[in-house]
C-alpha cells in the first residue's frame, strides 16, 4: 500500500517538479543568460512597431518602459564540489519539503535532482535511465565519470525505500542503480583497452560491446548503442575541458 501511495505521487509531484524547474532552477550561466535576456527585451520593446496592450505608446525619442521583473527567474545557483548532496533551494508545498540539489557535470554541467522528503520520492533527471543506452550530453559538459559519481551520490542520499523517478524509464529503487553503474564501469574499461591498442572509433562500433546487455536493455537501438559507445571513446583520451557549461567535441560525419 505505501508503495502505491509513493507512486501515485511521485507522479503528481513530478509535475510540480515540471512547473518548479521554470522558476527555481538553472544550469551555471543562468545568471549571465538572465541579463543577457534582460538586455534583448530592452532592445526590443525600444524598438517594437505597437505598445503592449493596455500600456500606452512611449513618447517620440524616449525609451519604452522597462520589463516586468516579475517574469524573468532569479533564483540560481551553482554546484559546489565542496557540498556535494546539499540542497540549493527549499520550498514548503502543500505540507511537502522540497529540496533541489545541483548535481555534479553528469547528463549535463546544469543537472538538478529534485528530493521530496515526506513522500519519499526523488527525481534523479537523466543520468540514469532504463530506457535506451546512457547518453552523457558531452557537448552541454556532460560526461559518463561525472554519471558514475551522481549514482553514487544518490546511493548516500536515498534510503532502501526511497522512489527514484528517472527522467527516462519507469520508477526504480536503489538496488536497481548497480547494475546499471556496473554496465558503465565495464563498457568505459573496454573502450580504453581498445583505444590504447589504436583501435578507431569504427572498430570500437564493430566490436559490439553492448551485446551482453542488449536483451537487459528496452529500446536498445543501434543509434542509442554508437551513440553511447561513441561517447565512451570521446571520454577515454583527450577529452575536452567544459567552458561556460560547454564542451567542443569532435565533428562526427
Amino acid at each position: 500500500m505505501t508503495d502505491n501511495k509513493n507512486t501515485i505521487i511521485a507522479i503528481v509531484l513530478s509535475a510540480i517538479v515540471l512547473l518548479g524547474w521554470q522558476y527555481f532552477v538553472g544550469m551555471p550561466q543562468m545568471e549571465r543568460q538572465r541579463q543577457e535576456a534582460l538586455l534583448k527585451q530592452q532592445q526590443q520593446a525600444q524598438t517594437a512597431p505597437a505598445p503592449t496592450p493596455g500600456q500606452p505608446a512611449p513618447a517620440p525619442g524616449q525609451p519604452a518602459p522597462a520589463p516586468d521583473m516579475a517574469g524573468i527567474p532569479a533564483a540560481t545557483y551553482d554546484y559546489n564540489a565542496a557540498t556535494p548532496g546539499r540542497p540549493a533551494v527549499t520550498l514548503d508545498m502543500n505540507g511537502e519539503t522540497v529540496d533541489f540539489i545541483p548535481m555534479m557535470p553528469s547528463h549535463t554541467a546544469g543537472d538538478t535532482i529534485v528530493r521530496f522528503r515526506k513522500a519519499d520520492v526523488i527525481y534523479i533527471e537523466d543520468f540514469y535511465r532504463n530506457f535506451g543506452y546512457p547518453f552523457a550530453d558531452q557537448a552541454n559538459g556532460g560526461s559518463i565519470k561525472g554519471m558514475l559519481e551522481a549514482i553514487d551520490l544518490i546511493e548516500k542520499l536515498a534510503g532502501p525505500k526511497t522512489t527514484l523517478v528517472p527522467g527516462h524509464g519507469t520508477f526504480v529503487r536503489k538496488p536497481d542503480l548497480l547494475p546499471y553503474r556496473a554496465m558503465l564501469v565495464d563498457i568505459m574499461a573496454k573502450v580504453k583497452t581498445l583505444r590504447e591498442q589504436g583501435k578507431s572509433l569504427s572498430d570500437v562500433l564493430a566490436a559490439n560491446l553492448t551485446a551482453p546487455y542488449d536483451k537487459t536493455t528496452q529500446g536498445d537501438t543501434q543509434q542509442s548503442k554508437d551513440r553511447f559507445i561513441t561517447e565512451a571513446y570521446d571520454e577515454v583520451k583527450d577529452f575536452p575541458p567544459i567552458v561556460d557549461g560547454k564542451r567542443t567535441m569532435p565533428a562526427r560525419p
